[in-house]
């Protein structure tokens, strides 16, 4: 934790304890509480002509409901409820310098954050963060790079 303020940095560490090299993407989940809203951003918007090639997609699962009228897609931020109507969805981002997400309840924000490497690969077509919301609950994920581990080695 800060010293001061609210702000908490958490470092993950995974070990390769087996007998040989493994390849992998840390996957780091925050499950949130029922009844708040988690709003995420795009990558910066372009202007036509200016820009005219694609910049990020926007990838799902074959269970993505896009029509489900809880999920809202704005310009710049997309916005999802935690008690969403659909049985399952995932919505994700692309790999972004700055990548974050903020889950909004009773008047309080969290606020997950974590920097990306654009020279890196990324699991799931490129993705650094995701959410994935049921009529349960809802997930605020960040995702790192593929990584190659020897045995008997940490990673953070």
């Amino acid at each position: 934790m800060a010293p001061s303020g609210t702000s908490v940095k958490v470092t993950h560490r995974i070990a390769n304890q087996s007998l040989f090299p493994l390849e992998f993407a840390p996957w780091a989940l925050t499950m949130m509480a029922q009844g708040g809203v988690v709003v995420s951003g795009f990558p910066p918007r372009g202007h036509h002509p200016a820009n005219l090639e694609a910049t990020n997609p926007l990838v799902m699962w074959a269970y993505t409901n896009l029509a489900d009228p809880a999920l809202e897609v704005h310009e710049k931020i997309s916005d999802a409820p935690a008690r969403c109507q659909r049985q399952r969805s995932t919505e994700t981002r692309p790999v972004q310098p700055d990548t974050w997400a903020a889950y909004l309840l009773n008047g309080e924000a969290f606020v997950k954050r974590t920097k990306a490497d654009p020279s890196k690969t990324y699991p799931d077509f490129g993705c650094s963060f995701e959410t994935f919301t049921n009529r349960d609950f809802l997930e605020v994920e960040t995702l790192g790079p593929m990584t190659r581990s020897l045995p008997d080695k940490y990673l953070s």
